[in-house]
Formats: C-alpha cells, sequence, structure tokens
C-alpha cells in the first residue's frame, strides 16, 4: 500500500459523501449503522476527524476503510486497501492516480476459484432480483418472509432472494456465462433423468452462505 496516497485519498475525502453513496441518511450528523440492527441513528460524523463510528457496535471507519468493511460485510464483496482506495477516488471524483503495480499472474487454481466464486456472486444476485420483480410469485415470497417478521433491512443485509418455479430459469441464464459443469459443481444446476440441465432449486426461499472473508460459499 501507498502509504503517501493513502492519506491524500484521506485528505482530500468527505466521509459524509462516502455514506451517503451507500444510501445512508444523515440527520444532524448521525446515521443508523449499516453493520447491526440499528432501530436508532447509533453511527456518529465526525467531519473534523474524517471518520464515522457507532456507539454501539463499534463499526465505521475513515474514508477507505469504511468502504472496505461495507463491500465485505454488507455487499460481501471482498475487496482490500488498494481496491477500497480506488473506489473512494471514484465515490468522490478525486483527481489522485494510484500507481499500477505489477500483479503476479493468477495461478490455473486461482482462476478456477475466482469463477466459481464469480458463479455464486451472479445466482446470488439473479436470486435477489427474482425476490424483488412485481409479479405473482415474487410477491408471495416477499410476503411470506414479512409474514415470518424478515424486515426488508434484514433481506438486504443477508442477500436473500428466491428461485422462480420455473426448474430451468435459472441455469438457462448462467449457461450464456458459465458451462454447465461448474455450474453443477457449486450446487446451481444439476441433470435430469434425460440428462437435460436443471435448477437445483425452485419456488423456493434462497439463503447465501458466506465465509467470515465475504466469500459466498453456497446457497440453500
Amino acid at each position: 500500500m501507498n502509504t503517501k496516497i493513502y492519506e491524500e485519498i484521506l485528505n482530500s475525502s468527505n466521509i459524509q459523501t462516502i455514506l451517503e453513496y451507500y444510501g445512508l441518511k444523515i440527520v444532524k450528523k448521525t446515521c443508523t449503522c449499516p453493520f447491526h440492527h440499528d432501530t436508532h441513528p447509533s453511527m456518529s460524523i465526525h467531519q473534523n476527524k474524517g471518520i464515522a463510528k457507532c456507539f454501539v457496535c463499534g463499526g465505521g471507519g475513515n474514508a477507505i476503510s469504511f468502504i472496505q468493511k461495507y463491500e465485505n460485510e454488507i455487499n460481501h464483496n471482498p475487496i482490500g486497501v488498494r481496491d477500497a482506495m480506488r473506489k473512494a477516488i471514484e465515490i468522490q471524483g478525486l483527481n489522485i492516480v494510484i500507481p499500477e503495480k505489477n500483479n503476479k499472474p493468477l495461478t490455473e487454481e486461482q482462476r478456477r476459484k475466482q469463477n466459481l466464486n464469480n458463479i455464486l456472486k451472479d445466482a446470488i444476485s439473479l436470486n435477489e432480483y427474482n425476490l424483488n420483480v412485481n409479479n405473482n410469485e415474487s410477491n408471495m415470497a416477499l410476503q411470506y418472509l414479512q409474514n415470518r417478521k424478515i424486515s426488508l433491512d434484514t433481506i438486504k443485509q443477508f442477500h436473500i432472494g428466491y428461485a422462480p418455479s420455473n426448474k430451468t430459469y435459472t441455469t438457462e441464464i448462467m449457461l450464456k456465462k458459465y458451462n454447465i459443469n461448474d455450474l453443477i459443481e457449486v450446487g446451481i444446476s444439476k441433470k435430469d433423468n434425460k440428462n437435460n440441465p436443471i435448477d437445483v432449486f425452485h419456488e423456493r426461499i434462497i439463503i447465501p452462505i458466506f465465509d467470515k472473508n465475504g466469500n459466498p460459499v453456497r446457497i440453500s
């Protein structure tokens, strides 16, 4: 990490702009904390220090560390400090350039893990979309969750989705980008008794499982 550029980004950043980018509504220098179930605003914004801090769970950070924490824990999009620095620049339109470093090429095993991880991420996003489209199936699924006292914030936080009743829906969409063997390996698709690819899950609520680093492990 380039410490000089890190500090330059922080000195040029507005922590409130970062929080507002992630949809947090700030009133009188406070907002609800996205890192725990917060019914009353418990996150304070300290403009002079360039940080946000929750006095309940301790979550928050500066313009860069907040981005990294939010992406990892809420968006389940694991990023490092360097990528968080880039995003801080992008969000605020800062005129700062991070020098490119010579990264070692990924090994075959690393590329494969990355591909399988991308499959799960795309499937999770598709299921989330399916839960929120305005049709009878999705509306019934959403109503079921709400009847179980699962709030919209919880649904969003845990990336809960819905797989439609069409048994080939997800597989057909994912096959436009990935091969069937990889879809089967991550547990999204399977073969029927006629050897045709179909979905493992259909007409049900989908709950993704993530590891401690925010990487999707599987869906269930």
